[in-house]
């Protein structure tokens, strides 16, 4: 199946992925039981939205591709830093190793083609 396996820096109950998932489960059950959306939004808002690009790119290097030109370092000038207090700094640091080789524009159109790519792979669920 392609999948890649994760060596954890330390012991957790869960996988990573998982954990991620639970968390974005979560939001999903506190949006409908606001009254903001139903169950079939929540699907469709995963599916069409992170969930197209998250088979393409995680949610780092989509904020470092979010910062336009000037990566991830304009995203956090931009958006601001919602992690621990001088956090960012490793954040960057930890994206310009993996990505800071390859130029935005590149990534870019990397991203775009993979998903033009699972767009066109896609069908319809059953009976909706």
């Amino acid at each position: 199946m392609g999948k890649r396996p994760l060596k954890l820096k330390k012991e957790i109950e869960a996988y990573i992925a998982n954990r991620l998932q639970h968390a974005i489960y979560l939001e999903a059950l506190s949006l409908v039981e606001q009254g903001i959306c139903d169950y079939a939004d929540i699907d469709d808002a995963v599916t069409w939205g992170p969930g197209l690009r998250w088979a393409v790119q995680g949610p780092v290097l989509h904020r470092h591709l979010g910062g336009g030109k000037g990566g991830v370092r304009h995203m956090i000038d931009h958006f601001g830093w919602n992690g621990a207090p001088g956090g960012e700094v490793a954040f960057i640091d930890a994206v310009e190793r993996r990505w800071g080789h390859v130029s935005i524009a590149e990534l870019e159109s990397w991203r775009d083609d993979n998903l033009l790519a699972i767009l066109e792979g896609v069908t319809p669920p059953p009976r909706q």
